[in-house]
């Protein structure tokens, strides 16, 4: 008896779901209350729905062969959660800093473990010259946002004020150098415009973490 083992695209999709969830988890349990599954629930969900909104507009125009995932949207969706949960500060008690530090972490995770399914299939790839060096962008996009995540993890344990602020920059600086290097313009505008509509609400959530940093 054969046994027929599943071909790359079924394992990607499977390394992709199982990252978005390790992602989430990191984000529920940074949080710490009581209610951290669902948290983290709501993270995965919002990521990948935000990322599969593509699939929904192909399925429903019959453009299939066209879909493709969108980090941004993901990204995007994700952001909008974290932001919301700061705005319910108030009547949650969650700490508003803590929960840009989780998002810090867990997006900069995700980003790095999406751009390691990127290289599975062999989609993304653009070499930047370093000095007569050809380097390939994806490997920078991992090394970088393993870097801030582990560093967004360490200062909110050591440093939370800070914390949120280095995660969701250096995940801002690296989007946008990513982008232009891969032949896009500053894409701050308009903010909903592919690639970079996590752009904005990431801007809006390290505003809202340094807001709360100079007003404590």
């Amino acid at each position: 008896m054969l046994i027929r083992l599943p071909d790359l695209r079924s394992v990607v999709v499977l390394y992709r779901i199982a990252a978005l969830g390790a992602a989430g988890l990191v984000f529920g349990t940074m949080l710490g209350q009581a209610g951290w599954m669902a948290a983290a629930a709501a993270f995965f969900a919002a990521v990948l729905g935000g990322s599969s909104y593509r699939f929904i507009i192909a399925v429903w125009t019959e453009r299939y062969r066209f879909a493709a995932a969108s980090w941004s949207g993901g990204a995007a969706a994700a952001a909008w959660l974290s932001l919301a949960l700061c705005a319910t500060a108030p009547v949650s008690g969650i700490d508003p800093l803590m929960v840009a530090a989780a998002h810090g972490t867990a997006i900069n995770l995700a980003y790095a473990l999406a751009r390691g399914g990127c290289l599975l299939t062999g989609c993304c790839g653009t070499a930047i010259a370093v000095r007569s060096v050809a380097i390939d962008i994806r490997w920078l996009e991992i090394v970088l946002c393993g870097a801030i995540a582990a560093m967004t993890a360490m200062l909110a344990q050591a440093e939370l004020r800070y914390a949120g602020l280095v995660g969701i920059a250096g995940y801002l600086a690296l989007r946008q150098f990513v982008l232009l290097a891969r032949g896009g313009r500053r894409l701050w505008w308009p903010p909903l415009r592919q690639p970079g509509v996590d752009l904005l609400p990431h801007l809006l959530l390290g505003i809202v973490a340094a807001g709360i940093l100079v007003w404590r």
